[in-house]
């Protein structure tokens, strides 16, 4: 009965109680919907109050904070394109590597499951284990002391632009009110966000386009004032003058390089430039002409490579860009102001582009003299084409001939003749021979050709080069010295091509003499040094000043008035010299006159052994039928004779069709067939055979005289069957019809 009473009359008491917790609450609730109400509004006031993006972030940081307990808060936004994220405001703590404007790939962060879920999302860590492996991205945070992760995405106009994130030191602190609230404020925020990068990218259009226009403008005056017909230094001197009004500075210098340093072109300004030449090391516009990049220099005051009369000037800041046309660095421009900081990214950019009108100048000057230039050479390389055609034609026509001469007196020389004739047959050999090389000298001018190296001694080759000049040295008073080491090591070379480089370094030395108006004195000396060969060309002549010195192996390049050098000689020396794998260099001497200088290298007689024609692997006569075809009737009967005499049988053709009437009647192993004929050439002969029968085809070795066409050599590389060249020796048709043989077997 008691407790009944008792109960009776608490239970009023309890009841009220309980009334009075749920209206706290519910006033509670009330007033914190109020607040949220109050907070949301304040935010639809901030975000539509300003386009000022960093202040919509500060305000907005300050109402967040009235509803959720924040430590750090950001704006982060993505960039699809390159898979990052990029924060754009942050409040609060530290965190490392996640600062405003960094790029943050994208990948295993919470901001890319917020993106591709498009749901808010919220998330308490208490080890570090936690989000290695779900959100990588989040363990800077974590390290930072963070707990736990608010994140909503920022949508416009359906698509995701960012991620709002907020954050805590405190474990599990939010709820789902909390992560409700974060969804309201993103959804509220987001319209706002996108419009106000919209309008900053306006703003930074807007700006680069005025930029733009003022430095269209500064280029179209610079380029006006190059277009004038004022001197060099005039016009650098009124480029210097807008760069000195348009960067409101105080003042524009250029200067280039010269002997002894970066001499002083123009300098307009209100201040008196003094050093006319600096020196190429120890201030900022060589430092700018040696790394050819552009210097800044904020604290100028302070630079280790300040100039002391710029300083005196009361110089705070400078900027020194290089000129720089064809990869060349052609000067330096240095623009200096008194005024801290004063050469932003904008006036960078535009002294920049002033100064590229400082290259073109000088690029078009030196245009205007290579055009010169130019022309002249192509007046001398006219002269020398036409040069060259009639070599060519006049080598073809005279390496018939010569094919028959040189061949018919090695036929006399093999047989029985009385010592006194022989003597005679042999030099009109040698003389043939000679003749060949001139018509090679010709052809040479005609084309580049390749080499032909044999094992040689130097010496000799020396000597036979003097010996053709022995007429033009005498008529010209020049005495000759020779000194020839005895012991040197022979050489492979290709003896016609370093006779013709000793003959041009000769006859430059007897020009420049002649030129002294007196006699002169020429020494030549062979010797051998570090397992190379010198050969060394001393004349007593005027010498050559440095500018020449530094060009004499230029093509083209030639002292003499025109008409007189083609300025090829030395050129197509160099060349030749090069191609053996040597050097060839020229100094002034010490005395007097010039020393040439060429280096070879040494070939030992292993190295000599692999470039001789291999004999054939037995000489053992053995019964073969060749078939020889030529329109040349006194070449033909030569090779009949010949090849008849080495035991093979043979047979002739004139011309083409006749040689195919034969070919299908006969099987032969050679067919030795001439390229250039009348009626069905050798290459039409050579085609059809190779539609008949590629063994037929692989079975001619040519012979020609013209070597200098094009389409013939582009044949011959296409087809890959042997070529000798007229006029040849018969030893060296024998030497490469049995080489053909060994390498392809064929049908005797």
């Amino acid at each position: 009965m008691l407790l009944e009473r008792l109960a009776k009359q608490i239970a009023p008491a309890i009841e009220n109680t309980q009334l009075y917790e749920e209206r706290k609450k519910a006033e509670e609730e009330e007033r914190q919907a109020a607040e949220e109400s109050r907070v949301m509004a304040e935010i639809g006031k901030v975000i539509t109050s300003s386009l000022n993006i960093d202040e919509v972030y500060g305000r907005l940081t300050e109402e967040v904070g009235n509803l959720i307990h924040f430590d750090r808060i950001s704006v982060t936004i993505i960039d699809p394109t390159h898979g990052v994220t990029r924060p754009t405001y942050i409040a609060g703590i530290d965190v490392l590597d996640r600062h405003p404007g960094d790029n943050i790939p994208i990948s295993g962060t919470m901001t890319e499951e917020v993106a591709r879920s498009r749901l808010p999302k919220m998330l308490m860590a208490e080890h570090e284990d936690d989000l290695s492996s779900q959100f990588p991205g989040l363990v800077p945070a974590f390290r930072a002391g963070l707990r736990s992760f608010l994140g909503v995405p920022l949508v416009d106009h359906d698509e995701v632009i960012g991620v709002l994130q907020i954050r805590s030191k405190v474990p599990g602190v939010y709820s789902q009110r909390h992560l409700d609230l974060a969804e309201r404020i993103g959804n509220q925020i987001a319209g706002s966000i996108a419009n106000a990068q919209l309008h900053a990218k306006t703003r930074q259009a807007e700006e680069a386009e005025r930029l733009r226009s003022q430095e269209l403008a500064a280029i179209l005056e610079v380029a006006r004032i190059l277009n004038h017909p004022d001197s060099f230094n005039s016009k650098v001197s009124r480029v210097m003058e807008e760069l000195v009004r348009i960067c409101d500075v105080d003042s524009a210098t250029f200067r280039v390089p010269d002997e002894g340093g970066l001499r002083l072109v123009a300098a307009p300004g209100p201040f008196s430039i003094t050093d006319a030449l600096l020196p190429y090391q120890g201030n900022i516009p060589a430092l700018a002409f040696e790394q050819r990049e552009v210097i800044v220099a904020d604290d100028y005051q302070n630079h280790p490579l300040a100039i002391k009369s710029a300083v005196e000037r009361g110089t705070e800041t400078a900027f020194a860009p290089p000129v720089i046309s064809r990869g060349d660095v052609i000067g330096v421009v240095t623009v200096s102001a008194v005024h801290s900081n004063h050469f932003t990214p904008e006036r960078v950019s535009l002294v920049l582009g002033i100064i590229n009108g400082l290259g073109s100048l000088l690029e078009n000057a030196r245009l205007e003299d290579e055009r010169k230039r130019t022309e002249e050479r192509m007046h001398e390389t006219a002269r020398l084409a036409s040069i060259g055609e009639l070599a060519a034609g006049v080598a073809h026509e005279v390496n018939n001939p010569l094919t028959s001469v040189l061949g018919y007196s090695e036929m006399v020389l093999r047989s029985s003749i009385p010592d006194e004739y022989r003597k005679d047959i042999q030099m009109i050999s040698d003389e043939t021979q000679r003749a060949a090389k001139i018509v090679q000298n010709l052809l040479f001018f005609a084309r580049k050709s390749g080499t032909e190296k044999q094992y040689i001694d130097l010496n000799s080759i020396v000597n036979r080069a003097l010996e053709m000049k022995t007429y033009d040295f005498k008529v010209s008073n020049i005495s000759v010295n020779s000194e020839l080491s005895p012991k040197i090591l022979k050489i492979m070379v290709d003896e016609h091509q370093l006779v013709q480089v000793l003959l041009n370094i000769l006859t430059n030395a007897e020009q420049a003499i002649h030129e002294a108006g007196r006699a002169g004195h020429i020494d030549v000396r062979t010797r051998e040094l570090d397992n190379r060969l010198e050969i060394t060309i001393k004349d007593d002549g005027p010498g050559m000043p440095p500018e020449v010195l530094s060009k004499i192996f230029e093509p083209f390049f030639t002292t003499k008035e025109v008409g007189r050098g083609t300025g090829l000689g030395l050129s197509i020396s160099y060349g030749i010299v090069k191609q053996h794998g040597g050097d060839v260099w020229v100094e002034n001497s010490a005395a007097k006159g010039t020393k040439f200088h060429i280096n070879l290298p040494v070939a030992g007689p292993e190295e000599s052994a692999l470039s001789q024609v291999a004999p054939a692997a037995s000489l053992a006569k053995v019964t073969r039928h060749l078939l020889v075809v030529g329109d040349e009737p006194h070449i033909r009967d030569l090779l009949r004779r010949y090849l008849m005499s080495e035991r093979y049988t043979v047979d002739l053709a004139s011309g083409g069709r006749e040689a195919w009437r034969k070919l299908t009647n006969m099987e032969y192993s050679c067919i030795i067939l001439d390229l250039k004929m009348p009626g069905m050439s050798g290459r039409e002969l050579y085609q059809r055979m190779r539609r008949s029968s590629q063994t037929l085809a692989n079975k001619v070795v040519f012979i020609s005289g013209d070597t200098i066409s094009l389409d013939t050599r582009d044949f011959i590389s296409q087809m890959g069957n042997p070529l000798i060249t007229k006029p040849f020796s018969l030893g060296e048709l024998m030497r490469t019809v049995r080489d053909f043989w060994d390498r392809l077997p064929v049908t005797a």
